[in-house]
C-alpha cells in the first residue's frame, strides 16, 4: 500500500477517536454539571445551608394479587340465524308473519299456489290404485299357478313405480308450506303476497338473540391462557353504559389463515334482546390471576436512556434500580426484574432524584396502601390528597 495513503488513513481515526472523545467527554462532564447545578439550586432554596436530602414519600414493596387481562373487541352473533328457502316454485298464496314478529319452532309461515301439484297427486293416485288392482289379480292367478313369474315381477314392479311417484308428489305438496325450523324472530321478509319464487330462492331469515354468540380474535400469543367454561366480562363500545357475563364456549383449533389469529366464541345471554348482531362489545378476558405479584404503579416508573427504573431508598440515599415489567392492571404494573420484597420504593419525588443522592422520607405510605388494597380498591388510584398529605391514611 502506498505510505502516504497509509498515514492518511491513520491520520483520519486518530481524528475520529479525538472527535469520539470529546463528544463523549461532553455528555459526562454536561450530566455532572445538571447534578451540581440541581443541588446548588436546592441548596439555595434552604438559605445556602448544606443539603440535608431530597424530600421524598416512600412506600414498602409488597405482594398484591394481580390479574391479567386482555381486552380485545368482539362481533355479537345471533346464537341461530337460518335463511329459509323454498324446495319448489309457485306463487305465494299465504304469509303468517311481518319482519320483526316473533315465530315458534314448526309454525306455519308461508304457502304457496300447489293446484297443479294437487292434480297431479290426484293422477298419481289413480295410477297407483290402478297398478295396485292389477296385482292383486295377477298375485291371485300367480297363485293358482295361471300366469308366470314374470308377469308376477312385472306387475309387482310397476306397484312400486306408481307409489313412488305418488309419494313424490305428496312430498312436494309438503314443501308447498314453509314452517319456522326454530324460536326466534322474523328478521327479513324478500317476498309479498302473490309473487312468484324460484325452488331454492331464500325468502326469509329467522334469528334466534335470546343468546347471542359474542366473537373474538385472539393473538396467537395468548390463545392457550383460554378454555371452554371460563367467565368473561363484556361491555359495551359506547363508552361502557352497559355491562354483560358470558361464558367461553368455543376455543378455535386452527387459526385464520389471513390474520393468523384464532377465533373465540363467548355465549352471553339476552333475553331483553339489548344486544343486536352486528354490535362490537368489549371483553375482558383473564389470561391469569397472579396471587403473589410485585407491582408498583406506572406512575413511579421513570425513563433513562437504557429503558425505565425506579428508585428506592437504601441508608438514606436514592438508589436508581433498572426495572423490567411485565403485565398490567389498571395503573399498576407488574415488576418481574430489579424489585424485591421489602424495598423502600419512592413514590413521590422520585422525578428529579440523582443516583446516590441524599434523601429525607417524609411520609412512609405503605400502611395507607395495605388498607386501600384490603378494601379492594386500585392501589395505583391513591388519589393526590392521599399521596402529597402528611401522615397519609388510605380512604
Amino acid at each position: 500500500m502506498n505510505k502516504k495513503i497509509l498515514i492518511r488513513i491513520m491520520v483520519y481515526f486518530i481524528v475520529l477517536g479525538i472527535l469520539a472523545g470529546f463528544f463523549f467527554g461532553a455528555r459526562v462532564y454536561g450530566k455532572i454539571s445538571q447534578e451540581k447545578l440541581e443541588k446548588t439550586r436546592r441548596q439555595s432554596m434552604n438559605g445556602g445551608k448544606k443539603e440535608i436530602g431530597v424530600k421524598v414519600k416512600v412506600c414498602e414493596v409488597f405482594y398484591q394479587p394481580l390479574v391479567d387481562v386482555l381486552k380485545l373487541p368482539g362481533s355479537v352473533e345471533a346464537y341461530n340465524e337460518i335463511e329459509l328457502a323454498t324446495r319448489i316454485g309457485g306463487a305465494i298464496e299465504w304469509i303468517g308473519k311481518e319482519e320483526g314478529e316473533p315465530v315458534k319452532k314448526g309454525e306455519k309461515l308461508l304457502v304457496l299456489d300447489t293446484s297443479l301439484i294437487e292434480a297431479q297427486k290426484q293422477r298419481f293416485k289413480t295410477s297407483y290404485d290402478l297398478a295396485l288392482k292389477k296385482f292383486n289379480r295377477i298375485k291371485n292367478l300367480y297363485e293358482k299357478d295361471m300366469t308366470s313369474r314374470e308377469s308376477f315381477d312385472e306387475s309387482a314392479a310397476a306397484v312400486e313405480s306408481a307409489k313412488a311417484a305418488l309419494k313424490e308428489v305428496e312430498v312436494s305438496l309438503e314443501y308447498g308450506t314453509l314452517v319456522s325450523p326454530l324460536d326466534g324472530v322474523l328478521d327479513r321478509r324478500y317476498v309479498d303476497p302473490g309473487e312468484y319464487v324460484d325452488p331454492g330462492k331464500t325468502i326469509m331469515k329467522i334469528v334466534d338473540i335470546d343468546r347471542v354468540k359474542v366473537v373474538f380474535m385472539i393473538p396467537e400469543k395468548d390463545i392457550l391462557f383460554f378454555k371452554q367454561g371460563q367467565k368473561v366480562t363484556l361491555k359495551t363500545s359506547n363508552g361502557g353504559q352497559h355491562e354483560f357475563e358470558g361464558i367461553v364456549e368455543f376455543v378455535a383449533l386452527t387459526a385464520d389463515p389471513v390474520s393468523r389469529t384464532y377465533p373465540l366464541k363467548v355465549v352471553v345471554d339476552n333475553p331483553d334482546h339489548n344486544l343486536r348482531p352486528g354490535m362490537i362489545l368489549r371483553s375482558s378476558l383473564v389470561r391469569r390471576k397472579i396471587q403473589n405479584a410485585i407491582a408498583v404503579p406506572f406512575y413511579t416508573l421513570v425513563d433513562n436512556e437504557k429503558g425505565k427504573s425506579v428508585f428506592v431508598v437504601e441508608n438514606g440515599k436514592a438508589v436508581e434500580k433498572p426495572i423490567q415489567y411485565g403485565v398490567f392492571q389498571g395503573s399498576l404494573i407488574e415488576i418481574t426484574k430489579g424489585l424485591e420484597l421489602g424495598d423502600v420504593l419512592v413514590v413521590v419525588g422520585q422525578r428529579n432524584l440523582v443516583n446516590g443522592e441524599n434523601v429525607t422520607i417524609t411520609d412512609n405510605l405503605t400502611t395507607a396502601a395495605k388498607a386501600y388494597l384490603a378494601a379492594g380498591k386500585d392501589i395505583s388510584q391513591l388519589t393526590l390528597d392521599i399521596l402529597y398529605s402528611k401522615g397519609a391514611k388510605a380512604q
